[in-house]
């Protein structure tokens, strides 16, 4: 959705965009647009709370939890192993688990 650059102080506009992206499996961009939203509006739960759907998402992407093929599991655990090893993935996950 382009109300975020339309209207770049929109909270709605990041949770909106934030779910579509979750919905279409793309967590990484999911939780980047959730964390933009944060910082027009820090205390926004719904925001929060879809940041810890995206961590929750790849945590069982990571632990195979989708019924999906060991393969495609575990090119998707490689993914998430080397995401989550990311220094900027890392501090997010430590901000979520401050929030809640």
């Amino acid at each position: 959705p382009r109300c975020v650059e339309l209207a770049p102080d929109f909270v709605k506009g990041y949770s909106r965009k934030g779910a579509l992206q979750f919905f279409m499996k793309d967590f990484e961009k999911a939780m980047a647009t959730y964390e933009a939203g944060l910082k027009h509006e820090p205390d926004n739960a719904e925001l929060k709370e879809g940041i810890m759907r995206c961590l929750q998402a790849i945590d069982r992407i990571a632990h195979g939890e989708r019924g999906e093929s060991a393969a495609s599991v575990a090119c998707a655990g490689m993914a998430v192993v080397s995401v989550r090893t990311e220094p900027s993935v890392q501090g997010r996950m430590e901000v979520c688990a401050r929030m809640f």
